[in-house]
């Protein structure tokens, strides 16, 4: 495939195909000499350039020596960005041991040497700890103190947010982000998984180097992951969750308690509904089936979102995430399908949501005028049915 304009399309097939690879026990060789440059150079972009330069080795296959250098340098750089990221995380570990503060990997720092055939595979842009609310102001401070800098200070006032501003290592190659929470706002409140002062329920106790410190159980990391990727705010460049999540559906599948995850599940309905976008285009892409214990509750996940709305979401994710487009056409940019995404998988009946995303798409832009902005909220009034 080539370049179009400002919006390059590469081969989604290919992505998956190296994914897919990646987990399976045996596989075939990648079709390299079907691949364009474009092609390998989003592995690099989408954060796989490290697995793509390994499947290649693995499979001792003769490329383009351009697209070999390529590679070659998204490997040595996904080295070098671990190795910052491992420096960073020892040094964090070493003053809240210090001075008794507990701290919770999360994310990339948390799975990257537990799960993957080399940590440097996940690639990640910062490392997140979770810290006590209570003691989570004074490990800033001591990091303040070690050399650390606010990386945005005018954003340390931000009332009711779920972590600290970031933190620039003295390396300046590398931030770290302090979590009292996971998410904030609605997610928090409405989500009883989520629930701030239980999360620490969630955890077990781990090391990371020479240092205790705590990770999640798999359950829980599992549906966390996920949640992250569906309602963060970038979903739609985000292949590396595909990833993580064929982790726990293939190489700790039978470790997995599926029935607590389905308990979770029912008891958390945005969560289920980021589990079943997730899962199903795993499926749909025959990257991973549904295990059968959580089945049925996708199914019923899935029927409250609505078919339709469900296609719009995989087909997000597909082109943008997956393919790598930037945009399709004039009107659906990348921040204009995120308009979209979000919507979607807001909780409204299943016939409200596309009338209401499409209306914040045509009214995101709009000028300052109130009844156009109004749009989206009439609508959903609009739509609600008389009981």
């Amino acid at each position: 495939m080539s370049k179009n304009g400002n919006s390059p399309e590469y081969g989604s097939t290919y992505v998956a195909e190296l994914i897919g690879r990646y987990h399976a026990a045996e596989s075939s060789p990648m079709p390299w000499a079907e691949l364009e440059t474009d092609e390998i150079a989003y592995f690099c972009d989408a954060g796989l350039g490290s697995i793509a330069f390994a499947q290649l080795t693995a499979d001792g296959a003769d490329v383009r020596p351009d697209d070999y250098q390529l590679l070659q340098s998204s490997d040595l750089m996904a080295r070098f960005a671990y190795g910052q990221a491992k420096k960073s995380a020892l040094q964090v570990l070493a003053i809240a041991t210090d001075h008794s503060i507990p701290v919770t990997l999360l994310k990339g720092i948390s799975i990257a040497e537990q799960l993957y055939a080399e940590p440097h595979h996940r690639l990640m842009s910062d490392i997140d700890l979770m810290v006590p609310a209570d003691k989570i102001e004074r490990l800033g401070k001591l990091l303040q103190d070690a050399g650390y800098e606010e990386d945005d200070p005018g954003a340390a006032n931000r009332i009711g947010h779920h972590h600290l501003p970031a933190l620039r290592a003295p390396s300046k190659e590398m931030f770290v982000e302090l979590h009292s929470g996971l998410f904030s706002g609605e997610m928090t409140s409405l989500e009883p998984l989520f629930d701030p002062s239980r999360l620490l329920e969630h955890t077990c106790d781990s090391r990371f180097g020479e240092y205790a410190c705590r990770r999640f159980r798999p359950e829980f990391q599992f549906l966390y992951l996920i949640t992250h990727w569906a309602f963060g705010g970038n979903s739609l460049r985000d292949v590396v969750s595909f990833n993580d999540a064929l982790f726990f559906l293939h190489e700790l599948r039978n470790e997995i308690d599926w029935k607590l995850i389905d308990g979770w599940l029912a008891d958390n309905r945005a969560v289920a509904d980021a589990v079943t976008v997730m899962l199903s285009l795993l499926r749909d892409t025959g990257l991973s089936e549904i295990p059968a214990a959580i089945a049925p509750r996708v199914e019923r996940s899935a029927r409250r979102i609505g078919n339709v709305n469900l296609r719009v979401l995989h087909w997000i994710a597909t082109e943008f995430a997956l393919t790598g487009r930037r945009k399709i056409g004039w009107v659906l940019t990348r921040a204009n399908a995120r308009t979209i995404w979000h919507a979607l998988l807001e909780p409204r009946r299943p016939y409200q949501r596309l009338p209401i995303a499409v209306a914040r798409v045509l009214t995101r832009r709009a000028p300052d005028k109130s009844w156009l902005q109004s749009v989206p909220d009439r609508l959903s009034t609009l739509l609600k049915p008389n009981d």
